[in-house]
């Protein structure tokens, strides 16, 4: 895709307060001296107005066409906007120019860079930034009436440029993302027209990285947050690499810009624009990408700077906001496809193109979206303080991943549900995230009988091998007869061999453990002759020494993980003699302690078995400074509806009402109930809808 940069300039370098200098470069963001490939060409603000289309007509048109002079209504559209637009700003060599580039067929990122000086007291009416520049029509020659939208023009996206070479870039390899909802209901019941509630537009933003395959991303919902502190807390906690809001905005008691968030019969609370850069700095959370779904947050508003702004002076690389007030079912629909597009891999230019072009087409059953002349899809705004490809990490899996047919069981079980906050901890804990210094040695995965623990830490390997870590699994009792610690580490150094294929079940590279292979095959023949209790403790303990020099050099180059789950299944358990005996002092305790350098370990044990293989107190809190707990707890009853709607796809039709009418009565009035309670509904649901 070739770069097309449009610099429209009013009132600086002695120019007066109408006049402007348009011109036209090949890159993005020119550096200073950069000769344009055309222009700059003197324009005057007079010459925008043609009969009764001058720019107060244009923004009003934008921010409530209702409001229109009824004799102007006829008249005014989005073609007939964009077209002033463009006679405005692409004529002459600029024009050519534009289509010297369309020409090579290559596809046109079209950005808007607006230099103006901000004034004294703001003036919504008098500025370039607030027209549509999205708008863009060249008008049509053939008479057909069919409007030309350069925004809809295959291969050809429009953005707007804020330079701000601060902007930090990001190593992580996975997305984080955010979502904040403002309030519960968006838009209240309205004659034919049911209610729209901010569920909707949390649903479609989960479901779009759901159903995305190969997208390493996770998402936390934060919905209407009671306070500021809470919202601090979230942001400090998440690290976004995304923040999506949805809710309404406002302005708050010092005359500024605002998002809006009410809790329950809580006073409702503002984050001003003020708030919003000092929050967000404070917290080290400078989001990526700031997508701001409600109305009037694109546009500036008197004595305040809006809220895409704000997030972009913050350090964001990027911001999505509506230049005026959206329809609530037309922002879902926005929703949906937009992340659908950055959950596919698409650069933010493109995801938003998608997302204009679903509003047009909108949900038949819904009515249709907007159409062509109406101003609605107009409204979405993306601005870019980097090009696009460096706005977001690259989420897209590695091959490792990919071909991993642990994760595909995993997705074909079900989506893995309500394990955000512990997934977050550990990911965080043991692959550090950019701008973080330290990670943790250990961490000891503590839950209840079928809390589904192994689940849990078998669904956080995908995103641990994404960001890099070499991940080996061990199951403790998984072979034939209870294990010794020694063929603990000959398992995780010869692979797991099993028909579902893994990453962390692969061996362990070879060229840092030949001296541990070497000791083995001098030890094999006297295991042959007499088993295990053959081998002398002095033994054992070299074999340990070997093993643990190979993982030390493994870590010169990359982090190395080591898994170890099961310790106890129905019918055998792993020897707590052999544990406390070889494998914890041997490998793990050297490993929590820093000895073998990038190398950090996971250990999966039921709720009071860690006491009996001393890896707590009596208190329950872990014996070794480097070794973290992290409870699984079991479901509680509040959460179902919502659990069960992830399950299920986030699809809510009569059929998922049913089940979980099922499900709702078999958990009543229950504290706390398993996950494993769900497996049944899976054949259910598919079954369901292969019939309906």
């Amino acid at each position: 895709m070739l770069d097309a940069w449009l610099r429209i300039e009013r009132g600086r370098n002695g120019l007066g307060p109408d006049d402007v200098l348009v011109s036209l470069f090949d890159q993005a963001f020119p550096p200073d001296g950069t000769l344009p490939t055309a222009g700059p060409e003197a324009r005057s603000l007079t010459t925008f107005a043609n009969g009764e289309m001058t720019r107060d007509v244009v923004l009003q048109f934008i921010r409530d066409p209702a409001q229109l002079d009824p004799g102007l209504t006829i008249t005014v559209d989005s073609q007939t906007v964009g077209e002033h637009l463009y006679a405005f700003v692409v004529t002459g060599a600029i024009r050519n120019a534009l289509d010297a580039i369309e020409a090579t067929g290559d596809g046109i990122r079209v950005w808007i860079e607006i230099l103006e000086p901000e004034p004294a007291k703001p003036d919504t009416t008098r500025r370039l930034a607030d027209l549509p520049w999205e708008a863009l029509a060249k008008p049509d020659q053939t008479g057909a009436g069919i409007a030309d939208f350069l925004a809809f023009r295959p291969g050809w996206t429009f953005v707007r440029a804020l330079r701000d070479p601060q902007v930090r870039m990001t190593t992580d390899r996975s997305l984080r993302v955010l979502v904040l909802t403002g309030d519960d209901v968006l838009v209240k019941q309205n004659g034919a027209r049911a209610a729209v509630t901010a569920d909707e537009d949390v649903a479609r933003v989960e479901s779009a990285f759901q159903a995305a395959a190969d997208c390493s991303a996770h998402v936390e919902v934060v919905p209407q947050p009671a306070s500021l502190d809470k919202l601090r807390g979230a942001l400090r906690d998440l690290k976004p690499h995304v923040l999506h809001f949805i809710g309404h905005g406002g302005i708050s008691s010092s005359d500024r810009h605002a998002l809006v968030f009410r809790n329950g019969a809580n006073a409702p609370w503002m984050w001003d624009v003020n708030d919003v850069a000092q929050d967000l700095r404070d917290q080290r959370a400078v989001p990526r990408l700031a997508v701001v779904n409600s109305c009037h947050n694109a546009g500036e508003l008197e004595q305040s700077t809006s809220l895409a702004r704000a997030f972009l002076r913050a350090g964001a690389a990027a911001a999505v906001g509506m230049q005026a007030r959206v329809r609530a079912d037309f922002a879902l629909f926005f929703t949906r496809a937009f992340y659908a597009a950055l959950a596919a891999g698409d650069a933010p230019d493109v995801a938003l193109s998608k997302g204009r072009s679903a509003i047009r087409v909108g949900d038949p059953a819904r009515g249709g979206g907007a159409r062509l002349l109406e101003r609605d899809w107009i409204l979405p705004v993306l601005t870019l303080a980097v090009p696009p490809e460096q706005v977001l990490p690259s989420a897209q899996y590695v091959d490792i991943v990919k071909k991993c047919g642990l994760r595909r069981d995993l997705r074909e079980l079900g989506p893995f549900i309500n394990r955000h906050e512990q997934r977050r901890n550990v990911l965080a804990d043991l692959t550090p995230w950019t701008g973080q210094q330290t990670a943790t040695r250990g961490v000891l995965v503590i839950g209840l009988d079928q809390a589904g623990k192994s689940w849990f830490v078998k669904r956080c390997l995908a995103e641990l091998a994404q960001a890099g870590v070499l991940v080996r699994y061990c199951d403790l009792t998984g072979g034939q007869g209870d294990a010794s610690s020694r063929e603990v580490i000959a398992r995780l150094r010869d692979g797991w061999t099993t028909t579902l294929k893994s990453f962390a079940y692969e061996p362990l590279p070879a060229a840092s453990f030949a001296e541990y292979d070497a000791v083995r095959a001098e030890l094999q023949p006297l295991v042959e002759a007499s088993g295990d209790t053959a081998l002398a403790a002095p033994q054992i303990t070299r074999l340990f020494e070997k093993f643990r020099a190979g993982l030390k050099k493994l870590a010169e180059t990359q982090r190395v993980l080591i898994v170890l789950d099961q310790f106890s299944r129905s019918q055998r358990t792993f020897p707590s003699p052999e544990f406390t005996t070889y494998l914890y002092p041997e490998l793990i305790k050297p490993i929590l302690e820093g000895a073998l350098g990038a190398v950090c370990v996971v250990m999966a044990l039921r709720e009071g078995e860690s006491g009996s293989y001393g890896l707590t107190g009596p208190t329950g809190a872990p014996i070794e400074p480097g070794l973290r707990r992290l409870d699984v707890p079991l479901f509680k009853e509040a959460d179902a509806k919502r659990l069960f709607f992830e399950y299920c796809g986030y699809q809510w039709t009569e059929l998922e009402s049913s089940l979980f009418q099922v499900l709702s009565i078999s958990i009543r009035d229950r504290v706390q109930w398993k996950p494993t309670e769900l497996e049944n509904y899976r054949a259910l649901v598919r079954r369901g809808r292969q019939e309906g």
